[in-house]
């Protein structure tokens, strides 16, 4: 399994108990989006723009916001994917 599709398995698999959670982050990560890390050591999603991926960076900041609702608990599970995948390499 490729890189980012293990992140996002794990990532979906952490709130698999609110649906309608997994199907808006699914649809953000299908439309174009990787788990990236950032210069901090946390994970954070970014677009892809262009060909296999959102038209431009106006159209996924608008259908991000689908994500709104659940910014705390995606937070939450942004740090545990960081924890999980440390402990994998101890």
């Amino acid at each position: 399994m490729e890189k980012q599709e293990k992140l996002w398995s794990m990532l979906i698999g952490y709130i698999l108990t609110n649906q309608d959670f997994a199907d808006r982050l699914i649809y953000i990560h299908e439309s174009g989006s990787n788990l990236i890390d950032n210069d901090k050591g946390n994970f954070i999603i970014v677009p892809v723009i262009g060909e296999n991926g959102w038209e431009s960076q106006k159209q996924y900041d608008k259908e991000k916001l689908c994500l709104m609702p659940y910014k705390n608990k995606l937070i939450v599970a942004l740090k545990r994917l960081r924890e999980d995948l440390e402990n994998e390499n101890n």
